[in-house]
């Protein structure tokens, strides 16, 4: 006992905290920190709660990996995205990352839940004109993690709001509050990858738990360069004319946000139209056209 006890002294003498300058008790601003009162010691209840920990922590990994193995299988057609890269020796990796869709079925299957979730909007200009960018935070918890702090962002320079045809669309085209909804459903989204341990998984794991990848969209990464590619579009899948037509006609009956991609999972198991295959697009535009008669009615 008597050695345990000078082996702990030894470490407690051993540990150094050093804080950012001007963070700790009476420190200022391009200051070192006054001495703190209580440093990080390593007693006996904590080298027990490590040993205990150890012992139990193989069990841990297994629970969750077989948790995150159930959410997998639940997954819909279209409910990912893949990121391809190349390594120096020319080896493919291909990674899956989780959309929102897929994000807001799991937080209802598993009980994930947020607080103190607080927003901030950031306005600036520079040469290209005026820039806005949304910036979402809070705390998340669900399974065996707590007040998990997570944050998201989205700009109305981003690709999917900033840009028509590869050029860059004036701040008036493009729907700002679309911008602060993508921000928002990034946070959720980002707080159930973090929960679960879903961010970058191997796609050939999800493909091994019967996760259908053909139509998830993927994106590209060159080995040499920064910057991504897209691989030839599946002829098999809506054009971007078509695409087009569907975005208008959705606009014009003024459907609810909501509506649209929940009919694309019942019917079509996808989560969103560019997974959409071209032989469904009339019926699709069909479906929208009742839609938008159904309304007119209501309203009458």
């Amino acid at each position: 006992m008597v050695e345990k006890k000078k082996e702990i002294e030894k470490v407690n003498s051993e540990v150094d905290i050093v804080l950012p300058s001007g963070e700790g008790k009476g420190g200022e601003k391009g200051k070192p920190p006054a001495p703190i009162e209580e440093a990080i010691m390593v007693d006996e209840k904590t080298i027990e709660h490590l040993e205990k920990l150890a012992e139990i922590a193989p069990r841990i990994i297994e629970a969750r990996r077989k948790i995150r193995m159930a959410i997998l299988k639940t997954a819909l057609a279209g409910g990912w995205v893949i990121f391809e890269s190349k390594d120096q020796a020319g080896v493919v990796h291909r990674k899956a990352e989780m959309g929102f869709a897929e994000a807001d079925r799991i937080m209802g299957d598993f009980g994930v839940q947020f607080r103190d979730i607080t927003w901030r909007k950031e306005v600036e200009m520079d040469k290209a004109g005026e820039k806005v960018t949304f910036w979402y935070e809070g705390f998340v918890s669900g399974g065996n993690i707590r007040n998990l702090w997570v944050q998201a962002r989205a700009c109305t320079r981003d690709k999917f709001f900033g840009k028509s045809h590869g050029e860059a669309k004036p701040i008036e085209e493009i729907d700002i509050a679309s911008v602060q909804q993508a921000a928002y459903h990034c946070l959720l989204k980002e707080g159930v990858k973090l929960v679960f341990g879903l961010r970058s998984i191997p796609a050939e794991e999800l493909e091994k738990e019967g996760v259908k990848l053909s139509t998830a969209q993927t994106i590209s990464f060159p080995s040499s360069g920064s910057g991504y590619k897209k691989p030839a579009r599946d002829s098999n899948l809506a054009s971007p004319a078509q695409l087009t037509l569907i975005k208008n006609r959705v606009k014009e009956a003024k459907l609810p946000e909501d509506a649209l991609q929940n009919h694309l999972e019942v019917a079509y198991q996808i989560s969103e139209t560019s997974q959409l295959p071209k032989d469904k697009v009339t019926e699709l535009l069909e479906w929208i056209d009742r839609q938008k008669k159904g309304k007119k009615q209501e309203d009458l």
